[in-house]
């Protein structure tokens, strides 16, 4: 039985390959274990505030200190630019950063 981990590697090409994020199954405690030649595998990620531009994703797949799998760039998606906050101002990736956030604003008197 092979008892494998994956890395997804979230890579911004606009700033030199750039990693912006990395999912790896063993971070999280999940570990892929499997018998057949054919496996499929997937990671759900309920809410991504990257900023808009293109952004690729390369896929590592191994077994302890093995590789057995590599594919990089594997896919490219670009992010559309949308009213993240509801202000009707929208968040432009040429003024810096990578990913937004929730946030409040108060004056304290």
């Amino acid at each position: 039985m092979i008892k494998s981990n994956c890395t997804i590697y979230w890579r911004n090409p606009a700033r030199a390959g750039q990693i912006v994020l990395r999912l790896a199954t063993r971070y999280v405690g999940f570990q892929i274990s499997s018998n057949a030649n054919l496996l499929h595998v997937s990671c759900r990620i309920p809410a991504l505030n990257l900023l808009p531009q293109r952004y690729t994703l390369d896929f590592h797949l191994y077994e302890q200190s093995d590789t057995l799998d590599y594919l990089i760039a594997a896919l490219s998606l670009e992010i559309i630019a949308n009213d993240i906050y509801g202000s009707g101002v929208l968040p432009d990736s040429r003024y810096g950063g990578i990913v937004f956030v929730d946030n409040q604003w108060q004056i304290f008197e």
